[in-house]
């Protein structure tokens, strides 16, 4: 498991976010070339921590589909046995009330004696 681990997070990292950071910051990098940053020279640094940000993020968000097909072409591993007893389903909206998970619903209309 723990191999599995850590093979995801570097392969997330290097094929997921490695590229979109990339992207992100060639993006920023064009814009301060044609000089969008010249009125406002103080958001340029914001600019490219946001590209970083969300290209490390959404570089991880992409890649999770593939980490979860690598946990479960494991043979013998607790994670794969989570994955199995608990499929992705989008069952709706749910909030959490004093630790635990409880499904919304509108309440009864009230009824007149």
């Amino acid at each position: 498991d723990m191999a599995t681990f850590r093979r995801c997070r570097t392969q997330s990292f290097m094929r997921g976010s490695l590229p979109l950071m990339a992207g992100a910051s060639a993006i920023v990098a064009y814009l301060q070339y044609n000089g969008s940053y010249e009125k406002r020279p103080g958001s340029l640094i914001a600019s490219y921590l946001a590209a970083g940000f969300f290209g490390f993020f959404g570089g991880r968000l992409v890649y999770m589909g593939k980490c979860r097909q690598m946990f479960l072409e494991l043979n013998d591993s607790r994670v794969k046995d989570f994955f199995v007893k608990n499929p992705t389903k989008k069952p709706g909206p749910r909030f959490y009330f004093g630790g635990y998970t409880r499904k919304f619903s509108l309440p009864d209309p009230p009824t007149k004696p």
